[in-house]
């Protein structure tokens, strides 16, 4: 689900790698990589690709479900052993050693890790209707983890991600004002859709809106890097301090944005 949604975010297609019985695709940053084999055999797809592309293990982040965790949780971890999982008791063996970051996912049930037969219906059932609100946050929890993991490195996603979520979080919400520059040389007819798409992009991380203005396009004083103007767009907005980071992060891969600053009101 989460590789799904880094997918459809960063507009990479996945493509059916008939050679390592797994799906790939392709973005600006690396690949994305889901495995058709058995759970007890994903190591082999990994491997087998991590060796054409030449990526050392420690390049690899492997996001995964763990029983340990309650549902809605995240952890980072830059090694460390299977812990029970026989998907991660692959990829140890087949990258050869624990020293490779992961991204772990809560799915342990209110209650606890659950024993026995239990524990198959678990981890191979469904999640409950009461469950699926926190599933959908914690997805997309997870893609703006793996999201600052790329720009911001890993270290600061895992100081931001890694924190215990309070079971009542104080409302931190505070007014900030955004400008973006976008570099649309050749694009100029999208402007407007583009816009409407980064509006998006602080709705649903959070941001909530009080005014978008198109400024329209200007020219640069000199030319930074040979982009001679840009189009501005100033956003207005309530949010947390951490979704404003997030956020940030997340922008910094859409190729169409140039520069982006950010201040309190």
């Amino acid at each position: 689900m989460v590789v799904d949604a880094l997918a459809s975010q960063l507009h990479a297609a996945w493509a059916h790698e008939k050679r390592w019985d797994c799906a790939l695709a392709k973005f600006a940053q690396g690949w994305l990589l889901k495995p058709f084999t058995y759970m007890n055999a994903s190591g082999e797809a990994v491997s087998a690709a991590c060796r054409f592309f030449k990526i050392a293990p420690r390049e690899v982040l492997v996001i995964y479900d763990d029983v340990d965790l309650s549902l809605g949780a995240l952890r980072f971890r830059l090694s460390g052993g299977a812990g029970g999982h026989n998907g991660m008791r692959s990829l140890v063996s087949h990258l050869g050693g624990e020293d490779f970051p992961r991204l772990k996912l809560g799915i342990a049930p209110e209650g606890g890790r659950p024993s026995g037969d239990r524990m198959t219906g678990h981890v191979l059932g469904r999640f409950s209707e009461g469950e699926r609100p926190v599933l959908q946050q914690v997805v997309s929890r997870a893609t703006e983890a793996v999201r600052m993991a790329l720009s911001e490195g890993l270290e600061t996603a895992m100081n931001l991600f890694n924190r215990k979520e309070p079971t009542s979080k104080p409302t931190m919400s505070r007014k900030y004002e955004a400008m973006i520059v976008l570099d649309m040389k050749g694009k100029e007819d999208t402007v407007e859709t583009l816009v409407s798409q980064l509006s998006r992009e602080f709705e649903q991380n959070g941001a909530k809106l009080e005014q978008v203005d198109n400024l329209g396009k200007r020219k640069f004083p000199y030319a930074p890097r040979h982009v001679e103007s840009g189009y501005f767009v100033n956003f207005l907005f309530d949010s947390e301090p951490d979704s404003v980071a997030s956020l940030k992060a997340k922008l910094k891969l859409n190729p169409n944005i140039y520069l982006q600053y950010y201040q309190r009101r």
